[in-house]
């Protein structure tokens, strides 16, 4: 995981903020989702606190 955000970070602080924050948003939800594990450790948590979240998620 350590890896992922240094990798990361070095890739996004040659942007500007915006450009920045999106690249994140898109690499972080790639990343998730190419990552069985923690997108089962995810919907594992999701699924047992869904009562006590504030947003919900289509499906679940």
């Amino acid at each position: 995981m350590q890896n992922f955000f240094n990798a990361l970070y070095s890739e996004l602080k040659s942007l500007d903020r915006i450009d920045a924050v999106q690249k994140q948003n898109d690499r972080f939800y790639k990343w998730i989702a190419s990552n069985p594990d923690l997108r089962n450790t995810i919907i594992a948590f999701y699924l047992d606190k869904k009562t006590t979240v504030p947003f919900q998620i289509d499906g679940w």
